[in-house]
């Protein structure tokens, strides 16, 4: 799974510098994605969220597939990728930047 957090390796080395910066910078879309949740369930359960502040940039099969799509959007911009299941698991979520 590639997970490059805020240009960290892995969710424990962003978790121990700037785990107070990590939370405030996803509270929109992490907020965002848990309002459409039901709908996203409904239609693109097993997918990968793209989402940027308010805004759902489509449902992709892979996270990988997600983020390239990410990048291609917002460059080095901060997005938010999150698989679509009934249980949101916080270290599961995908950020980038």
């Amino acid at each position: 799974m590639y997970k490059w957090l805020f240009g960290y390796k892995n969710n424990k080395e962003m978790k121990k510098s700037s785990k107070r910066s990590y939370n405030a910078s996803l509270k929109i879309e992490y907020a965002y994605f848990d309002s459409q949740l039901d709908n996203y369930l409904k239609l693109h359960k097993g997918k990968h969220a793209l989402i940027k502040g308010k805004n759902c940039y489509g449902f992709f099969d892979g996270e990988l597939e997600a983020y390239n799509a990410g990048t291609k959007a917002f460059g080095i911009e901060l997005f938010f990728i999150k698989e679509v299941a009934e249980e949101i698991d916080m270290d599961t979520i995908s950020t980038w930047k």
